[in-house]
């Protein structure tokens, strides 16, 4: 998929969408910034043919209609429009700069400060109880952690570096 066509579904879906920069590719989805009616919004797609993939997407617009019922207790983005059959998700961009441009940083390269904020921000997020069965349905975790396993000797590396730990 191109950046226009990704253009193009996205006004199809948003009327008045107008892309900002051209689009970002990640290792999965196609994303496009740009605003609409004035607010800056993101559009994520996925660009991996692989099923998994597409359910990720539309699980993830799920939670985004779980936090506007039920708003969790730090600032989210709030979900601006979904197409489930394509799928597609439109949210706002929250405001300030991405923590890190590297979706898995090295450790060392994140700021204790940010560490701390951040583990701040998960302990609340920890403490918050929506409605049980507001959160949709989630995808098969073992084979979600089973992907994930390098990440967690990294990001335990990251706090035993940063010095969070006990």
């Amino acid at each position: 998929m191109t950046g226009l066509a990704l253009a193009d579904q996205v006004g199809r879906l948003c009327p008045g969408f107008v892309p900002a920069g051209p689009p970002q590719h990640t290792g999965t989805s196609l994303l496009q910034r740009g605003t609409l009616d004035g607010r800056p919004v993101i559009a994520k797609r996925p660009t991996d043919p692989r099923p998994w993939w597409h359910e990720r997407c539309r699980h993830e617009a799920g939670v985004y209609r779980t936090l506007r019922d039920t708003p969790a207790p730090v600032p989210t983005a709030d979900l601006v429009a979904a197409d489930d059959q394509v799928p597609l998700l439109v949210v706002t961009a929250l405001p300030g700069a991405p923590l890190h441009p590297d979706r898995y940083p090295l450790p060392g390269t994140v700021a204790a400060t940010a560490v701390a904020r951040m583990l701040t921000v998960l302990a609340q997020l920890h403490a918050w109880a929506p409605a049980p069965a507001s959160l949709p349905d989630d995808s098969d975790y073992p084979t979600q952690f089973a992907s994930l396993i390098h990440l967690s000797s990294r990001l335990r590396r990251c706090v035993v570096i940063s010095g969070f730990c006990e």
